[in-house]
């Protein structure tokens, strides 16, 4: 998942989702920082 789906299909995805209105853009940014793996703390 970490290196697949977040880097390349979860940035798409939150456009899509700002394209139809139901995210704001300026909230992009802040989630994929908050997945982002390399700042994620290790399990």
């Amino acid at each position: 998942m970490q290196e697949t789906y977040l880097p390349e299909k979860f940035p798409k995805y939150l456009t899509r989702q700002v394209s139809k209105g139901v995210l704001p853009a300026r909230a992009v940014d802040a989630i994929l920082a908050a997945v982002d793996p390399k700042k994620l703390p290790d399990a």
